[in-house]
């Protein structure tokens, strides 16, 4: 199966998924390369929807499946170093 995920083109380093202890009843992670205050749980971040990807890196906000991403404020200065990437395994 193919998922999608965002890296920095020039490190290789890729995004994580940070879940938030106080997140109101909401279901928004944070997406980011930076680490995140008093996180649940933190994951690389990984989508079979790859236009939840392109929406992240375009808009910096998006809602796909009952769950909403952002994209982390701070990689706005790294933004044109950002790239979608494909990871084909089996999860």
């Amino acid at each position: 199966m193919v998922y999608y995920g965002i890296r920095n083109k020039q490190t290789g380093e890729l995004l994580r998924q940070f879940f938030s202890k106080n997140a109101g009843g909401g279901n928004t992670s944070v997406i980011s390369l930076f680490n995140i205050g008093d996180p649940l749980s933190v994951h690389i971040f990984l989508t079979k929807n790859k236009k939840t990807a392109e929406c992240l890196l375009d808009k910096g906000y998006c809602e796909y499946n009952n769950e909403t991403y952002k994209l982390d404020d701070r990689l706005n200065a790294v933004k044109d170093a950002l790239e979608i990437y494909e990871s084909e395994f089996n999860l």
